[in-house]
This record gives C-alpha cells, structure tokens and sequence, in this order.
C-alpha cells in the first residue's frame, strides 16, 4: 500500500529502509541508512506498544515524482483513517504540561494551526499526542472536549461518534479558517479528503486549487453553505444607489463579491460565531420543507406541504459554466435589493444572500447577471457592504431590513451569479502603481513586489495605494500613502511617504532655499477608504466586509486638484479601477531639473481594534520624519506590542533619488498570522 519510504522497526543509529519492487510488487529490504531522531524515536515507540512497521510523514513520499506526491496526497485521508494507531508528536509541548489550562503549551501547540494537521484530528480512530520528550500525554478520545474547544469542531466528531460528513460544507471550512499552510496550495489540497474529493495537485497554480476544490465540492454536493460566508446584516441599513456600490465597491481584492471563497479563511462562522447547517439534510430543521421533515409533525392550517413556502417543491441546483455559477434558487425583491434563500439556517434563522445586477458589457438580457453582496449606509454616514442576511425562522413570512416580505413574494427563479474574478484580478503580484513602479523618470520610492507577496503571506494585503501628487516638472513633490490591511481582524499598517518640498537641493541651486511651501494633502478621515487619487484618475475604494468591521467616514471633498473620479464597472470580466498606470498617449510624470536630489520623508502608523478609526495626517516633521536622519535609514513606529521597522536601501540604479523600502513586523504580539511564509 505504501510505497518507498517505509521504515523497519529496529534500535540504534540507523533504521533498514523498505522499498517496493514495482515488477513485482514485493516489499524487500534495501540498504541501510541513517536516520533522524524522530524517525528513530518513532520506531521505538512503535514497537513498545507492539506494532512491527511504522508510516513517517516525514519520508514517506517520493517528492521527485509529481504522479507519487499526487496520489500520497489524494490518498493520505484514507491512510490515516485505516491506521491502527497514529501520533501526533508535538515539540513544543513538554510531558508536565498542564493540559486544561487557559495558558498551556498545549493549547499553544502549533499542531493546532497548521492545515495538515486537521486531517490527523479527524480521521484515526486512535490518535496519541506525544511531548517534546518522547511521553504519551494524552488520546484523542480522552481530550475531546479540550480539543473541540481549541479547534472549534464539534466533540462527537472527534470521538467519531458522527461522521464529519454530517457537518455542513460551511461547518467544515470553519475548521481550516485559522490554519497555516506553507503553500497557497496546500489550503485546498489538505481539505480534499474531509469533502472526499480527488483532483490533481498542481503546485504553482496558487489560489486557483481552492478554486477548483470548490467546483468539485460543488459537482458533487448539494450543500448551498458553501456560499454562506462573509459578513452578514445584523441590524436595520439604509440600501446605497447601485451607482454607488459600483464605484466605491468594485476593487480587485473585494472577493466578497464573488460567489466562491478566496481561502478557507474567508469561512470564520458568521452570524455571531454560530454554526451553519444545509436545511435539507437536517433530520430536525428549523422548519419544515422535504416531506421527510414532516415525520410526525402536523403542518399549520395555512400551509401545504406540497407545495412549500416558494409555490412548488423543488431544491437548488447550481451548475458551473462560462458565464458564472448557473442558479435555481427562491428569490425575491425588497426595497430594490435582490436576496436569494440560500436553504441554509442557523439553530434560530434562515440565511439569505445578497444580491446586486453586474454592469458586464457582454451580458446576455434573457440571462440577468448577478454579483454578490450589497452597500448600506449606516445612521453616522458610513459605509459597509454585506454578503448575508438573516431573514427570520419563518419562510412563509421573511424579515428583511426591519420589514415583512410580503407572502408570496419569493419565487423559484434562474439567474447567474458570478463564481470568481476574472484572471487579470487574480494576479498575486501587484504593480502597485506608475509613480512607484517606473525606470524613467526613477521614482523617489520603490516599493519591491516581493516585500508586497510577502505581508500578504502574513495576511496584511496592500489597499489600493493614494498619489495625492506626482513629482512634476514644476517642481512638486511627491505625496502618497500604502496601506496594509488585515482581511480578517482590525489589524493594519499605514506608511504615508512623500519628497520635502522645503529641503530640496537643485543642481544649481545647492546653497539656497527654494520657499516653497509644505506640502499637504488636506489632512482628512480615511477611515475604511483608499482614496485612489493616482495620477487624479483612481476611483475611490471602499472595502467594508473582509475585515472585523470596516468604520467609514462621510466622503470628504477632494483636496487636491484632481480630475472627476471615473465610473467603475463591477464586473467579473470588465471591472476596472485606474492603477495610476499611464496610458500608450498619456506622458509619464517627469522629475524636474530642480528635483534631481529629493529629500525623502516616511511615517507609519500601525492600528489595531485599540484605534481603528483612521485617519491621515498628509504633512510631515522635517526634523523626525526625514530618512537620510535616521539610523542606518531605519525606524521603528507602533509600540511594544506592535512594532513595525520602515527602513530604507538606495537604489543601485539610481542612487541619488530611488530609495527602497522594506518593513518587517516586530513586537511581542504575532500579528497577522495566516499561513507560513516561504
């Protein structure tokens, strides 16, 4: 059953390997080698509790052949399930450990955080847990209520009492929503045995596996929680115009307007950390639905269980195609806002979808295109956008927004709802924009694609960057901002950097002071909004659902003379968003003859939940602020807690204006953690 490598009980220094003879079959003996402390360790604790061959993770798989890593990794599921006994060895946890305890090395295991791992959980029947020195502290079976509460998977479920594919598809992307993997990869294809699914590992492919791991899932379940995600209404909003939603909403990494999830982590529990099941597979519903529900059940007078809440008995169909996620599900209108019944529930409601029509250009009148989610304005003026909506426990008279549906309302209908972005979108690496990105006229910043990757690794992904001022030929300085925000969690960074207006020494003028004035973009709220005033052409961005709560502020008006924001279209192959790229006609911003040798200026604020409220402050310190001031051209803003170092490198292409930027994350707090960074 397993192929090279297999290791053969034995003590000492070495181990003999097993390899399996392909023309035959046979399992034979090889040479012997050398092998770690683990393996070593393993062995020894195997044949204690009398087992005569032993499986490592570690060595089991012959990496150098894509068909064997493919068909381990498609098959490790089922292994484990068939083991009579597995370990799960945790280095950072010693034997006196106190289990139970709120602060224990256990509960702080990184076993408990990494996506592999969850299929080691769930699927033996027998698993031990195993110090740093070598001591069985516990079994699955015996700590199940201690793992239930660190992982948040349902305790009879670890005891195998009930299989876990009696969880919804929702339930079980919960449990990998706080899990690292070291790939991108690895997200999807550590979850294939938990929802049964084999596809081929592409290592590479990136985000797409999670992708193509929920058109599986789809294909091959009828289970609409795989849609139920992301942030939901929770109390009465005043509904934006379309118009709105389009231009404030429709940015590359707003994925929530998508049907299909970005990453297990999009999955954390909504609706106030409840569960959410699949109405049609609960013996005992919250109301209902299939005649099978209504065993020993006598419906009200006003109800015909022949034909349901929604005028005829049928269940949803989605099916993939070239123009989205082909749907057939109860839909109805309230207040100009479209909410398809999703057949999804809590314990106390039933959950709805929002829906907003796609401005696509190619878009087919018979087929109406939808994309998800919706903008509200909340009483202080802000802005937000939702996913779902709870809409009450009874479905033949819905709550929507504080008002009843009226009966007879929701009706089966077939739309198509846009299943993910478009290519162009998907792209991990992000030109960030022309002002930073350029050879000619060297730019004063540069911000290098590998740092971006590597805080989006970490789960603080770039926000749209603000230009405020583009060098000139006149002389201006330059003016932007970049932030790194957290998609889960109020966890961001903040680095506003410009060129000093004040302190700039021209070739022909190295002794004089040129008088111009500070430069300043109008201090203003930026709380929840990229103002993507690249070059006067970005349109603003508002993202109100990917993190813990978005506050927004009322638009202040532009400070800058800027052009008109364009429209934006919020589609799934059309949607753009100006990137402060120029245009084949448009001339590039050029450095003056004066601006040959800026002085560069930086400062970074770092919020969290504490001071969530943003707000930039687009002047500068000449005396604090300037980088040639400080040491080795480093910094460090935030606290102890959170501490970020900004530091800077010239540029050996153009040393006397370029500088690059590098920022790591200090502190004692571990912020941000999403998966391993390479």
């Amino acid at each position: 059953m397993f192929d090279d490598i297999e290791v053969r009980l034995g003590w000492g220094a070495s181990a003999e390997v097993v390899r399996k003879v392909p023309e035959t079959g046979l399992v034979v003996f090889g040479e012997v080698v050398d092998v770690g402390d683990k393996i070593r360790q393993t062995c020894i604790l195997a044949e204690e509790h009398g087992y005569d061959w032993v499986w490592i993770d570690t060595c089991y798989i012959d990496k150098t052949s894509s068909t064997d890593l493919s068909e381990a990794i498609n098959s490790m599921f089922l292994w484990y399930s068939y083991a009579e006994i597995c370990y799960a060895y945790l280095d950072d946890v010693p034997s006196d450990d106190e289990l139970d305890t709120e602060t224990s090395a256990f509960r702080r295991a990184r076993w408990h955080t990494r996506g592999r791992t969850l299929q080691e959980l769930i699927a033996p029947s027998l698993l031990l847990f195993i110090s740093q020195d070598w001591v069985v502290i516990g079994d699955k079976i015996g700590l199940a209520s201690l793992l239930s509460n660190i992982s948040g998977i349902r305790r009879k479920v670890i005891t195998r009492e009930s299989h876990f594919t009696t969880v919804s598809v929702a339930g079980r992307m919960s449990w990998a929503s706080n899990r690292q993997t070291t790939r991108l990869e690895d997200e999807a294809y550590c979850l294939m045995g938990l929802f049964a699914v084999h596809m081929p590992t592409i290592y590479g492919e990136g985000r797409q596996a999670f992708q193509r791991l929920q058109h599986q899932i789809m294909q091959q379940r009828l289970d609409t929680t795989l849609f139920a995600w992301g942030r939901w209404m929770s109390t009465v909003m005043t509904s934006i115009p379309a118009e709105e939603i389009y231009k404030s909403f429709a940015t590359t990494k707003n994925n929530h307007i998508y049907l299909l999830a970005k990453s297990p982590h999009d999955f954390e529990k909504p609706f106030g950390n409840m569960n959410v099941y699949f109405t049609l597979t609960l013996t005992i519903p919250l109301q209902p639905y299939l005649p099978g529900h209504w065993k020993n059940r006598e419906p009200p007078p006003n109800v015909d269980p022949t034909t349901g809440p929604f005028g005829v008995l049928e269940v949803p169909r989605f099916q993939l195609t070239n123009y989205g996620v082909e749907c057939r599900l109860p839909v109805f209108e309230s207040g100009g806002i479209t909410i398809a019944v999703l057949f999804s529930e809590t314990r106390d409601r039933h959950i709805g979808l929002l829906l907003h029509p796609s401005t696509a250009k190619m878009q087919d009148a018979a087929r109406p295109k939808y994309h998800v989610g919706h903008g509200f304005r909340r009483a202080n003026g802000s802005l937000c956008v939702r996913r779902l909506v709870a809409l009450g426990a009874d479905w033949h008279a819905f709550e929507f927004n504080g008002e009843r549906v009226p009966a007879g309302a929701c009706r089966w209908r077939d739309l198509f709802i846009a299943d993910a972005p478009p290519a162009r979108e998907r792209d991990e690496r992000l030109v960030i924009c022309y002002a930073l990105h350029c050879l000619r006229p060297a730019p004063p910043f540069w911000v290098p694609h590998w740092l971006v990757g590597r805080l989006a690794a970490l789960g603080l992904e770039l926000r749209r960057p603000t230009i405020v001022s583009h060098p000139s030929a006149e002389g201006e300085p330059l003016l932007c901002m970049l932030r790194f925000q957290a998609l889960r969690g109020r966890e961001a960074v903040q680095i506003v950097m410009g060129t000093c207006d004040q302190c700039v020494l021209s070739d022909e003028e190295d002794e004089e002071d040129d008088g111009s004035e500070e430069a300043s973009g109008g201090g203003e709220d930026d709380a929840d909004e990229d103002r993507a005033q690249d070059s006067g052409a970005d349109a603003e961005e508002v993202d109100g659902t990917d993190t813990e709560e978005l506050e927004t502020t009322p638009e202040p008006e532009p400070t800058t003379d800027t052009e008109q924001e364009p429209e934006v279209d919020l589609t799934d192959d059309n949607a753009t968003v100006a990137s402060g790229a120029t245009s084949e006609t448009e001339e590039a911003p050029r450095l003056g003859a004066n601006y040959t040798h800026p002085v560069h200026w930086a400062r970074v604020s770092v919020y969290s939940k504490a001071n969530w409220n943003f707000k930039t402050e687009w002047t500068h310190d000449c005396e604090t602020d300037h980088v040639d001031a400080w040491p080795g051209m480093s910094c460090d803003f935030g606290d102890d807690e959170r501490t970020v170092r900004l530091s800077f490198a010239r540029s050996p292409v153009a040393p006397e204006v370029t500088v690059i930027a590098h920022i790591d994350l200090l502190g004692t707090v571990e912020v941000f953690p999403r998966r391993g960074v390479p």
